[in-house]
């Protein structure tokens, strides 16, 4: 009789996608020493299924073939445990939602979302765009709060709001003209960390092939705004941000004339997720986000 389980088949995957086991580790909150042990054993039951090198590995005919296998099963798998909850209302439910939002609506989402279904038990989860959009399709979380589109043909995506990136400068720039995404390139901009969807946004308005020389970065909103605050430099923020962010921070804001950044928000899911209609019904829930108190 073969004895494998979802875990082993989980870790599998992430080892696969990585294609580095600290990596695959990292994601699956094990230590790497355990996920090599635990690879190892379903190598036991079903043959090899990674040639190991010196400094890379590849999948070996076996392993390609588990990978789709495995992607069905834990989906199935998935699929089955949501069962449970069919009918009218939803016993638990994990919600992801990018930095850059998870701050200043995510407490007003669970709290809507809570009146709605009295019993339900939230799991709120913070992680960049790629790293979401991973765990919707693996199942770890059901649905996810961030910027559209995907382009994840696996996925459903319902838009929910759309709003501007303000400039935010030091407060003595207050009076100044506002700069153009062009001028924007010759001033010091700084940006989030690399894996930030805002960072890409803010560079592609910016219209530049490559990173300039003359950014600086920091890790969260507060932190670019503090540093703005300081007078070290400009940057961008969604308009949800900026009633927390520059509250106490000594600078100006400003929206851009003509061409003007803005980003969609919405909420997204696995289509094959057997709760498609609760999180239609979520979805319409949340469609007037801006206005939930």
């Amino acid at each position: 009789m073969i004895n494998i389980s979802a875990k082993q088949l989980r870790y599998f995957l992430a080892v696969a996608k990585q294609k580095n086991f600290q990596k695959a580790a990292d994601e699956c909150a094990i230590s790497q020493p355990a996920l090599s042990m635990k690879i190892k054993e379903l190598e036991g039951t079903l043959g090899q299924l990674i040639e190991r090198g010196s400094k890379k590995f590849y999948l070996t005919q076996t392993g390609q073939a588990l990978v789709n296998k495995a992607e069905n099963i834990i989906q199935s798998f998935d699929d089955l445990k949501h069962l449970a909850n069919k009918g009218d209302g939803i016993n638990q439910l994990s919600i992801g939602a990018i930095p850059t939002v998870a701050p200043y609506l995510l407490p007003k989402i669970i709290k809507t979302i809570s009146k709605q279904y009295k019993d339900i038990v939230i799991e709120p989860k913070e992680a960049v765009t790629d790293k979401l959009v991973s765990y919707l399709i693996t199942g770890k979380i059901d649905l996810a709060i961030l910027a559209l589109p995907t382009y994840e043909p696996l996925l459903t995506e319902i838009p929910l709001f759309e709003e501007e990136f303000l400039l935010i400068r030091h407060i003595n720039d207050a009076n100044k003209p506002v700069p153009n995404n062009k001028e924007l390139t010759n001033m010091k901009l700084l940006l989030l960390e690399e894996g930030h969807c805002l960072r890409s946004q803010t560079l592609s308005f910016c219209k530049v092939t490559s990173v300039p020389k003359n950014i600086m970065e920091g890790t969260t909103l507060t932190t670019l705004v503090q540093m703005v605050s300081s007078g070290i430099g400009v940057t961008l923020i969604p308009e949800i941000a900026v009633p927390f962010e520059t509250r106490s921070a000594k600078v100006s804001i400003s929206k851009f004339q003509q061409q003007k950044p803005k980003r969609t928000i919405g909420l997204v899911w696995r289509k094959s997720n057997p709760l498609l209609r609760q999180f239609n019904e979520i979805a319409i829930l949340l469609k007037n986000l801006n206005q939930i108190k």
